[in-house]
């Protein structure tokens, strides 16, 4: 079976929670595709925000917003008390990952703007992120199967009434999502930091970061009850 799109997801999830119909498309008037329809999203960004996918992963210069002078006093709209610079995150960031230099960073909720903004004493910054990916053929096995069973642990309660099928399906999601999170551990590990050429050419590579600095990950799933 060739996963082609959020249809083969819903179905996979249907089969997993031994739900009894299945689905012929995304406009079926059935219960089971109302189910998959009201959670879908949600386990779509639990999954994407819980591990480094490649088809999620982009790279954007951030726009300056704010400079904190040296010794001047904290007002509203300055950057977090910690940290010089203010930025605008990208539109499309759903969760980030590292700056280019694996600088420290914090994100804060700005009141002036209204807006959340990332706090960084890096000047120039380059911030590695993920977006949301809804194109599901890009997705990797283990992403698919994240999503599916993730997906089959929010509708089995609905559809089945059955506790166990909830536990078990949330603990396969959780099983894939902390074996993403470990590899991507592991290889940030053994890793050499590299800035790539262009960015050091147009000023973007920042002094040596000492430490690498890498944004948490999302939670993993919540067993909910029957």
């Amino acid at each position: 079976m060739t996963i082609q799109s959020a249809l083969d997801i819903y179905n996979l999830a249907l089969s997993a929670c031994n739900a009894r119909g299945r689905l012929i498309s995304l406009t079926d008037n059935k219960k089971e595709r109302y189910d998959c329809d009201q959670w879908y999203d949600l386990t779509v960004r639990v999954v994407q925000e819980g591990g480094h996918w490649p088809c999620c992963k982009t790279t954007s210069v951030l726009e300056e917003v704010v400079e904190r002078a040296d010794n001047s006093v904290w007002a509203e709209g300055m950057p977090d008390t910690r940290y010089r610079y203010s930025y605008t995150l990208p539109f499309n960031c759903l969760r980030p990952r590292h700056l280019i230099d694996y600088s420290a960073f914090a994100l804060s909720f700005d009141q002036v703007s209204g807006e959340v903004r990332l706090n960084t004493n890096l000047e120039k910054a380059v911030l590695v992120y993920s977006i949301y990916q809804d194109d599901v053929r890009t997705w990797t096995a283990n992403q698919i199967q994240a999503t599916a069973f993730g997906l089959a642990a929010m509708v089995a309660g609905p559809l089945t009434g059955r506790g166990e099928l909830i536990q078990k399906n949330t603990n396969l999601a959780n099983q894939f999502l902390t074996t993403a999170q470990s590899f991507a551990y592991d290889y940030s590990e053994e890793m050499v930091e590299h800035i790539p050429a262009p960015f050091v050419a147009r000023g973007y590579a920042g002094p040596p970061s000492i430490t690498q600095f890498i944004y948490p990950y999302g939670n993993l799933f919540g067993a909910a009850q029957a």
